[in-house]
């Protein structure tokens, strides 16, 4: 299999993981895309370069989608987390907020 095919391959593998939201796979894959398009050939065919640009290109937007996806629900917590007010006590009997909650805490 020659370098572009791999790539390909790769690239195809990534937007599986993208779809299935398999985010811990994402940076092997940066990884071993360096370290294919480092070797790739400016001779190889068109064709192919054409699939892989065409590629990337899905891969970037699918990307974005789970980057904004992710900015989105992390807003949304911090937003449940100001709403929320207070969710246990310490142990000296004072109101914890969401985000100073504890394993010790004592839930209201």
């Amino acid at each position: 299999m020659s370098t572009a095919q791999e790539l390909l391959t790769l690239l195809k593998d990534e937007e599986a993981a993208l779809r299935d939201r398999d985010l811990k796979e994402l940076d092997r894959f940066t990884t071993e895309k360096q370290r294919l398009l480092d070797a790739l050939d400016t001779d190889e065919d068109e064709q192919i370069l054409n699939a892989i640009a065409a590629q990337a290109t899905e891969n970037a937007a699918l990307l974005e989608i789970v980057r904004t996806a992710t900015r989105s629900a992390h807003k949304r917590l911090e937003d449940i987390a100001k709403e929320v007010g207070a969710v246990g006590y310490d142990d000296g009997g004072a109101k914890l907020s969401y985000t100073e909650k504890t394993h010790s805490s004592r839930h209201a």
